[in-house]
């Protein structure tokens, strides 16, 4: 293993402690309806597991010290848990695996043309609806000016609800629904995410379809790329080249839009108490620790 803290022990423990104290406390307290008690007993619960599972791993990739983040690490294997009446299941995705759409709020900059880009091989690859694209692209970008088929200066009916154009970044990827329809956001979920900054992608995580719509110069040599990491991990992106026979000049123009390291993950918690299901969403910078943390629905928000 190569983290000082990556051992599973150290959440396991922890949750343990955290269940335990709980429930030795609430066994003490006289209530008039068991299950009143019980289903505020198990929320409870869940909120202390959650929370204990989150800051640890903010500490375990606080501690993670390696050149490159891999699909070998520790916190990048889903860790499940259960014992008596408790299920956790906690998984750690680096959120430059996918495209940021935030960065289309910077609508003059290459970063976001190459957003734009995308959404015209999204959609022939996935038939799916332009307009929804060019609407979210209004929704997000910091300018007036409407896309071709979007719709800046008008209001977005959700269920009754009127909403304005936001033209500031997403929250959370999962808002993007407002705007999608369905089809189109089942698509847009495995290709983009919501971060705070992050311009790079992580060739080590970075999925064919993110490769080839964001960095289209990569498109001949994506298939030597996967293939490379199945075995190995990209320590470096000068590395990328011992995948395929890259020429220098293609090299040397998207070294800026690619990484092996990641500055913020998404960290989902699903548990289950006694047939209550609960899920918990965190972003975690490596440095700062959770920049955000919620109970929210079975869905994922980055």
């Amino acid at each position: 293993m190569k983290t000082k803290k990556g051992s599973v022990l150290l959440i396991v423990l922890i949750l343990l402690t955290a269940s335990l104290a709980l429930s030795v406390y609430l066994s003490e307290k006289n209530t008039e309806s068991y299950a009143k008690v019980a289903n505020i007993k198990n929320t409870l619960q869940a909120n202390i597991v959650a929370a204990t599972a989150a800051s640890s791993v903010a500490e375990i990739l606080k501690d993670d010290n390696n050149k490159s983040d891999s699909q070998d690490d520790i916190w990048a294997t889903p860790f499940s848990y259960n014992q008596d009446n408790i299920f956790i299941n906690v998984s750690v995705t680096p959120l430059n695996g996918k495209i940021n759409i935030n960065n289309l709020y910077n609508s003059t900059s290459d970063v976001s043309k190459r957003i734009i880009s995308s959404f015209e091989k999204i959609v022939a690859d996935y038939n799916i609806n332009l307009a929804s694209l060019h609407k979210l692209a209004d929704y997000i970008d910091n300018d007036t000016e409407n896309m071709p088929f979007g719709m800046e200066n008008e209001q977005i009916e959700y269920y009754g609800r009127k909403l304005n154009i936001k033209n500031k970044p997403l929250e959370t990827f999962y808002e993007s629904s407002l705007i999608v329809d369905n089809g189109s956001y089942n698509v847009l979920k495995n290709i983009f995410t919501s971060d705070t900054g992050e311009t790079k992608i992580n060739i080590n995580f970075a999925s064919k379809d993110v490769l080839n719509y964001y960095i289209p110069e990569l498109t001949p040599y994506v298939e030597d790329i996967i293939k490379y990491r199945e075995s190995k991990v990209f320590n470096d992106i000068s590395e990328i080249r011992k995948a395929s026979n890259i020429p220098n000049d293609i090299y040397q123009a998207i070294i800026q839009y690619i990484t092996v390291k990641s500055d913020n993950y998404y960290l989902r918690i699903n548990i289950e108490i006694s047939d209550n299901l609960f899920y918990y969403h965190s972003l975690i910078n490596k440095k700062e620790g959770i920049l955000i943390f919620f109970k929210g629905l079975n869905e994922n928000y980055f």
